[in-house]
């Protein structure tokens, strides 16, 4: 963990500087690397000790998704990190391959592609035996953008990542970012029902202190803000 503190440091020397968004987007990659530490440690207690711990970050080009993929490059409980993105994921792998840390580093992209159809291979490849999933993937949210634009374009993308999930990894746990977490966590919940393989125990929405009280009670809200959703 001294190399996480280290690159945790260097990082606020960074942005301490820059403007108010870098410094958020800075607390939710931490507070969401805390808590899936927590849950990699956890995975390695349950599993056996043949068995390695892999997370996939989906979304791992993006603001929070490169020093996430980075923090989980370094940290000592996590034997695998497989990062994924429509673009730059090769090239955010092999630089993060350069950490001299044991974990295994690798980077896909969406199968171009092909006829008899096959499938996207690039996702295949990046949940396949994944223990944690996490997604921040998407857009974030930009000036004079209301919660409703964000989930017209966030929530097609989480359901398409989680029904990856739930056909290639559906043990693994999820700990969803990408906003607003209050509709993507319930999407998430009824793309797994649908494909019978729901644990409420393993989906969860990691966010910043502002979206905390959004997002506990999200399992047992009503889904009427959902009701034109084509799950």
């Amino acid at each position: 963990m001294d190399r996480v503190r280290n690159a945790f440091e260097i990082t606020v020397l960074f942005w301490q500087n820059e403007a108010d968004e870098p410094r958020l987007t800075l607390m939710t990659t931490m507070q969401s690397f805390r808590r899936l530490t927590f849950i990699a440690s956890k995975s390695r207690a349950l599993s056996s000790a043949a068995t390695p711990v892999k997370v996939a970050v989906l979304g791992a080009a993006g603001g929070i998704g490169q020093p996430l993929s980075l923090l989980c490059k370094l940290s000592d409980s996590i034997d695998e990190v497989a990062c994924y993105d429509v673009v730059g994921t090769p090239g955010v792998a092999a630089d993060l391959s350069h950490c001299p840390t044991p974990a295994k580093i690798t980077g896909d992209l969406p199968s171009a592609g092909t006829w008899p159809p096959s499938g996207n291979t690039g996702l295949e490849r990046a949940l396949t035996g994944a223990s944690v999933v996490v997604i921040p993937a998407g857009v974030p949210r930009k000036p004079g953008m209301t919660r409703d634009d964000l989930f017209n374009t966030n929530a097609g993308i989480v359901k398409t990542l989680v029904e990856g999930c739930g056909k290639y990894c559906p043990d693994a746990t999820l700990a969803i970012i990408s906003n607003p977490v209050n509709s993507t966590v319930p999407i998430a919940a009824e793309v797994l029902k649908k494909m019978g393989v729901y644990n409420p125990k393993k989906v969860h929405a990691h966010t910043g202190a502002l979206l905390n009280p959004r997002a506990c009670p999200c399992h047992s809200m009503p889904w009427r803000a959902l009701d034109g959703f084509e799950w």
